[in-house]
């Protein structure tokens, strides 16, 4: 049987690895008000310096956190690292 893997609301670092580069300084949560987990990048858009991706901000867009990894690999995102020992 697969456990589901829950976190506290909260922000916590991870290095993930996209492609050819390693975001040392991403960040994966729970957002309590929002209802999702999401993941923001360490690495930002020159112009706006908003994060380069960040998946998770409509309302319950991603429910565990277990659907968030698979769509981040779905995009070629790797989970390298996690603060959180899950």
């Amino acid at each position: 049987m697969k456990m589901t893997i829950e976190f506290e609301q909260g922000r916590y670092w991870v290095t993930v690895r996209i492609g050819d580069i390693t975001d040392e300084n991403a960040i994966i949560g729970y957002d309590d008000v929002m209802q999702t987990y999401f993941f923001q990048s360490g690495l930002t858009v020159m112009e706006t310096g908003d994060p380069l991706h960040w998946l998770g901000q409509r309302r319950g867009e991603f429910l565990s956190f277990e659907v968030l990894k698979q769509y981040m690999e779905h995009l070629g995102m790797k989970i390298v690292k996690m603060e959180l020992d899950i």
